[in-house]
């Protein structure tokens, strides 16, 4: 028998001994020995302990996960809700904005598309002459939400269809965070939502595309989150659960 194996019958005999009953301060002391003698930059880059982490971690995830879809009722939506919910989460504590960005996004695209298009577009001809009522000067040439959401008229023979073109993702989000966040009041344009959703879109598409920009304004949005990641998560977190209690008081 060699050394190595004389080491690891060691320390197969202290497992035992420690795991008897009444021994489990051999335990507290073994972690207090490793925390005061050893070299915890070798033992922090184990893999073994990396993985328990990771694991921990992921379970926290999944708990808040839960927590913050407890209410959402449509159950077809809630397991990929939560999957990316717990991706975001875990992207969150590595500090990665554009992986976060995309599972966020991928949560409001989910969300959007189901209101959308199961509420929201098979109706859309009788609810597009919903009048609106702006104060301010900026949005007064705006009378229903056909002008505001398209303010070039559209005069084909079918202009449903053409309008279907037009949906882009931005759009559907912006009339699925009208109707159902706030209710149809103007407050709506006063609480942020377009630019929760901008902050997110443009994030994800940087981290999608390995860090390159796409455009001056998303240069802009990524300097401002790297700045500030901690007030970009919130940000991102308070909108998203908006969109979510939006729905759920539906």
């Amino acid at each position: 028998m060699n050394e190595v194996e004389k080491l690891k019958g060691l320390l197969t005999f202290v497992q035992q001994i420690a795991n008897q009953k009444g021994n489990e301060w051999m335990w507290d002391d073994i972690y207090e020995l490793i925390d005061e003698k050893s070299n915890l930059s070798i033992i922090d880059n184990h893999p073994k302990l990396k993985h328990i982490y990771e694991q921990n971690i992921l379970k926290v995830a999944n708990h808040h996960a839960d927590l913050f879809y407890k209410d959402f009722s449509i159950e077809s939506l809630l397991p990929q809700l939560k999957s990316d919910f717990v991706k975001m989460d875990f992207a969150m504590r590595k500090g990665d904005l554009g992986l976060f960005s995309m599972h966020c996004y991928q949560q409001v695209e989910g969300i959007v598309n189901f209101i959308f298009d199961s509420l929201i577009y098979p109706d859309w001809d009788k609810w597009k002459f919903t009048e609106l009522n702006f104060n301010d000067h900026q949005n007064s040439q705006f009378t229903t939400l056909e002008t505001f959401f398209f303010p070039q008229k559209d005069n084909s023979a079918d202009s449903k269809v053409q309008h279907r073109i037009k949906w882009t993702a931005k759009k559907k989000f912006e009339v699925v965070y009208y109707f159902f966040v706030s209710k149809g009041e103007k407050s709506y344009f006063q609480i942020n939502g377009v630019y929760f959703f901008n902050d997110i879109y443009n994030l994800r598409n940087w981290g999608a595309h390995r860090g390159t920009f796409e455009s001056d304004f998303q240069k802009q949005k990524v300097q401002v989150a790297n700045a500030n990641p901690t007030l970009f998560y919130s940000n991102s977190i308070r909108g998203l659960h908006s969109l979510v209690k939006g729905f759920i008081n539906v």
